[in-house]
């Protein structure tokens, strides 16, 4: 690994962990640069500002989640048992997150609501558009369903599920997986 790369790997790496322990607010690029073992002026050289930054380790966040979400649907599990890989796998990713961390997502969402919004729903398609085929060839979601009602379907259970805590999301998340495969079946 050259130089570069160890910078920003070690810049990206210390964001991660401050993140996960106190509020972006709490967190100076100075503290960053001391332990990266980097000047200032290089996290300014990669990263422009410290709004960047964040969003970009809240982002690498999220793109794993999505890397390990397209592996499970490229395994040979039925629908339904991907659906609940899939599903299990965002609450446990969740859970690992630290409140404090969540804290810090939310920030960032108040502050460009647009950064999660477009971003993570443009993702969250193309993931699920996959999922939907899987299902669809399976004869487990009605071709009656167009791509766009079934995206539509899962934005407003995102949207809905934001105001839910995630206790009562866990303890009922067998019977509402099993109401999304019923729903998703019209007319078979």
């Amino acid at each position: 690994m050259n130089q570069t790369k160890k910078k920003k790997k070690a810049i990206l790496d210390v964001t991660t962990k401050l993140l996960r322990e106190r509020l972006i607010s709490d967190i100076s690029m100075d503290e960053i640069a001391r332990l990266a073992h980097v000047s200032k002026v290089t996290i300014f050289k990669y990263y422009e500002n410290k709004n960047k930054l964040m969003n970009l380790v809240i982002r690498k966040e999220l793109d794993f989640m999505v890397e390990n979400i397209q592996k499970i649907i490229a395994t040979d599990a039925d629908f339904r048992e991907t659906f609940r890989q899939i599903y299990h796998f965002k609450m446990k990713q969740i859970q690992l997150m630290t409140d404090i961390f969540l804290q810090n997502m939310i920030k960032q969402y108040a502050a460009n609501p647009s950064f999660f919004d477009e971003d993570t729903r443009e993702i969250q398609h193309l993931v699920y558009q996959e999922l939907f085929r899987k299902g669809r060839a399976e004869g487990q979601i009605s071709k009656d369903y167009t791509d766009e009602d079934l995206f539509l379907y899962v934005d407003i259970i995102s949207e809905g599920m934001k105001s839910i805590p995630l206790e009562t999301m866990i303890k009922h998340s067998e019977h509402l997986t099993e109401m999304f495969f019923n729903s998703l079946k019209k007319g078979q």
